[in-house]
């Protein structure tokens, strides 16, 4: 439930597993987190919506979190993935020596806690949120070439959106 609910912060806010893990009562204000990145050292601000609220109000008013390593998280994020029946399988090509290699997968096996930023990128677009807004609070400079990367629209999402445009 712990390693949950910091999933789900970072799911709703963008902030890498190193920040949430940082997270305490002095970056959490009434409407909103604010905290230097440790990655880059740069100022983000991370506005409280309704569902980050929930979240948050389990630890209120210390809000004091369950401190885990970065592969113990990982290892509960395909735990809790497998729990939720997420077994769909996933062809991955990569390279090796200069061969290509190509293996199939469960999906519970290839989450991992860069999916929440990725997640919290991805869905605020759809949900209709500017890119430049999203950039600012994931704390992605004006370079849309990193930003872009992070950006990967389901299936269902790509469908919906060209029937909608094509009807």
């Amino acid at each position: 439930d712990k390693v949950r609910d910091l999933f789900l912060i970072s799911c709703y806010t963008g902030l890498r597993y190193s920040d949430v893990y940082r997270l305490g009562a002095e970056h959490i204000g009434a409407t909103e987190i604010r905290l230097s990145t440790k990655k880059t050292g740069e100022s983000v601000r991370c506005p409280i919506t309704p569902r980050l609220r929930r979240v948050l109000d389990k630890y209120a008013p210390q809000y004091i979190f369950h401190k885990v390593t970065s592969q113990r998280a990982n290892e509960h994020l395909k735990l809790i993935a497998r729990k939720a029946e997420i077994l769909g399988m996933i062809e991955m090509v990569t390279h090796k020596f200069g061969q290509k290699v190509v293996e199939v997968k469960p999906k519970c096996e290839l989450i991992a806690w860069h999916c929440s930023r990725r997640t919290f990128i991805t869905l605020s677009l759809v949900k209709g949120v500017q890119p430049m807004a999203v950039q600012t609070v994931s704390g992605h400079k004006k370079d849309s070439k990193a930003f872009n990367r992070y950006v990967k629209f389901a299936d269902n999402q790509v469908d919906a959106q060209m029937n909608s445009a094509w009807e």
